[in-house]
């Protein structure tokens, strides 16, 4: 029931059962991956394949493709054959079941008893969690790449707000003129804004020329999210468009306030 149990689909013949034990003809299953690669445009089911000399085996079903090594990962093409007729000294079982977790380990121990009370029974987890093992590194990775990314967003506000609050810092005579002369605090405010959110298309323009070299290295540490996927280019841009507009709201602030008096004292 290994198939049944991990719900592998089958595709074409049948899957193995009791009719492939040890007197009977040797039989094997193919997936998905080893059909198209080696049986082009023909049906599998029925047809022999030789491992070795003088082992061949008469192939009964193609199953679906299944993912071994990761979920990134496509795995080889495959051969299944019965434990009945080609046995192995190691072997995991594949359980599905109810039961709680914290008992299962006991339930199982009893049932392979009184098969072998000498067989050893060992590393007993739920799939998630071998699953997730096996994407650990990738979390890992991931995370770190999180983390830089809102750190890189911080310092980029940071300093896109002391680079504004500079720049109206140097041109304080100015805005003190352009005040006294009957301009408005909103035309001011819009003056310094209009300056920070070029600042911040020209930086965006140039991050996403330098993301558009970067995403080819960084696509082998993406699953499930290509390199063209639109909607992750569109989330950054609204990320940095609200972060650059959030900027340029304190100095837009400050200058719309400024006392037009002060400002010309200061000089």
């Amino acid at each position: 029931s290994f198939f049944h149990t991990l719900r592998i689909p089958l595709v074409a013949g049948r899957y193995l059962d009791d009719r492939d034990g040890p007197g009977s003809e040797p039989t094997a299953l193919v997936d998905q991956n080893l059909a198209r690669r080696y049986f082009t445009g023909e049906n599998p089911v029925g047809q022999q394949i030789e491992l070795a000399p003088g082992r061949r085996f008469s192939i009964a079903g193609v199953v679906g493709n299944i993912r071994v090594a990761g979920l990134d990962v496509t795995n080889r093409p495959t051969l299944y054959f019965s434990a009945a007729q080609m046995p192995v000294t190691d072997m995991s079982l594949v359980i599905k079941t109810s039961t709680a977790m914290a008992r299962l380990p006991v339930i199982v121990q009893d049932i392979v008893a009184k098969v072998d009370s000498d067989q050893p029974v060992y590393d007993i987890a739920p799939l998630q969690s071998r699953v997730e093992r096996s994407l650990s590194t990738r979390h890992f990775t991931v995370l770190l790449l999180i983390s830089f990314a809102v750190i890189g967003i911080v310092i980029t506000a940071i300093g896109l707000y002391g680079l504004l609050s500079y720049s109206i810092a140097l041109r304080r005579r100015e805005f003190g003129i352009r005040a006294a002369v009957g301009a408005k605090p909103r035309d001011l405010a819009a003056l310094v804004f209009r300056h920070g959110i070029l600042l911040v298309l020209a930086g965006a323009m140039a991050g996403t020329l330098a993301a558009v070299f970067a995403a080819h290295y960084l696509a082998s540490e993406l699953y499930g999210v290509r390199v063209s996927d639109g909607m992750t280019w569109v989330s950054i841009a609204i990320i940095l468009a609200a972060t650059g507009t959030l900027a340029c709201l304190g100095p837009s602030w400050r200058a719309a306030h400024a006392n037009p008096l002060a400002l010309l004292k200061q000089d």
